[in-house]
């Protein structure tokens, strides 16, 4: 009776350790495929924020805004004969 109590023992023991590697297992697996869905996410962000930079770059350069200006807006560079003087003196402000 001893003994086969014994081995009933030893018999449960031996399968709660194989569903405790199963489960533990599982568990590595799962946060195996969260980190790489991460660093998929990462990458992703990574490379957006090279794109938002490089478009922020292009957007504060000179020449662009120049070129921008005139063929999207239809604005021409100012003439000094376009422009008028406002007298200080004589202002109502």
């Amino acid at each position: 009776m001893k003994k086969t109590k014994l081995l009933y023992t030893i018999i449960t023991v031996h399968v709660l350790f194989i569903f405790l590697h199963v489960y533990k297992h599982t568990k590595i697996v799962s946060a195996r495929y969260n980190l790489e869905t991460l660093h998929t996410q990462y990458r992703q962000l990574k490379k957006e924020k090279l794109t938002l930079q490089e478009e922020w770059y292009t957007i504060q350069d000179p020449y662009y805004l120049r070129n921008y200006a005139r063929e999207h807006l239809s604005m021409k560079k100012i003439r000094l004969h376009q422009t008028q003087s406002i007298d200080h003196a004589n202002s109502n402000i």
